[in-house]
């Protein structure tokens, strides 16, 4: 920051506050909030639900303050926040309710902070004020997500209690029948922990041919073959559940994550104006 071509600053007293984002807050933040010991302690609280992100957030947040010191005010904005307005129907799970209320167990949703922005550039570019909007905003990428945005608040989004449910991306497997891991387990003769499997879902998933990396977008996809463009994209519209899926022309998109929308967009009903034909 003070020094060579990312030099923006001349020295670190000019900083006037930070923002660190935070993977999961659980039920318990709902909204940005300034950070405070008490704060950093429920975030810690809440690593079960995120262990590989919530301790990560937290180092970053200490260094932060060894660094600016502790006046510095510091702000956490919550990938969950956003989310926060779905009703119950949108997130909890058909288990027993117990295991709600004594571990948490709902759907949460994640990519807030870039589904909100998302949102609100779309009212700015539609020249409509959010209220008065019914939106999916798309966060499309290694990870991949979607949510219904109405009149501004979210009603329901793909991601569940962790960022591996919903879509499939780039590396996670996204939704699944559960009991494929105990199928997997016992053909795989794993005995103990599931770690393989999980890590499989997690780092090595994907439906698509060899050819389809991590590294790999839509728009990419659809430049491949004909044969392994709308193998993936017959899947990918499957999962979002749009209109596309249903081989209608998609009017409007927004999504984020390096995606040109209006190409991306001239390619999908391209690809369905095929189908149909």
């Amino acid at each position: 920051m003070t020094t060579g071509e990312g030099k923006c600053i001349d020295d670190v007293s000019e900083i006037n506050a930070i923002g660190h984002r935070v993977v999961h807050g659980g039920e318990k933040f709902k909204a940005s909030c300034l950070i405070t010991d008490e704060v950093i302690n429920t975030i810690r609280e809440l690593s079960p639900l995120a262990p590989l992100h919530n301790p990560a957030g937290i180092l970053g947040i200490e260094a932060a303050r060894k660094v600016f010191g502790p006046d510095i005010p510091m702000v956490a904005v919550f990938d969950t926040a956003f989310h926060s307005t779905m009703p119950p129907k949108a997130y909890m799970y058909a288990i027993p309710y117990e295991y709600y209320e004594k571990y948490g167990v709902r759907r949460y949703g994640f990519h807030g902070t870039s589904h909100k922005y998302v949102a609100y550039k779309a009212a700015e570019y539609l020249e409509e004020p959010i209220e008065r909007l019914k939106l999916i905003t798309c966060h499309l990428g290694n990870g991949s997500s979607i949510a219904a945005v109405d009149q501004g608040k979210v009603i329901d989004t793909s991601m569940g209690m962790t960022p591996l449910a919903g879509l499939m991306m780039g590396t996670r497997c996204g939704d699944i029948d559960p009991s494929v891991v105990n199928y997997l387990k016992y053909n795989l003769n794993i005995t103990g922990h599931l770690f393989d499997i999980f890590n499989m879902l997690k780092k090595e998933a994907h439906t698509a041919p060899k050819q389809v990396t991590r590294d790999t977008i839509i728009g990419d996809i659809l430049d491949m073959d004909q044969t392994t463009a709308p193998y993936f994209m017959e899947i990918g519209m499957h999962c979002l559940g749009c209109p596309a899926s249903r081989g209608e022309t998609i009017e409007e998109a927004c999504e984020v994550h390096g995606v040109n929308c209006d190409e991306l967009l001239e390619k999908l009903n391209t690809h369905l104006a095929a189908k149909k034909a």
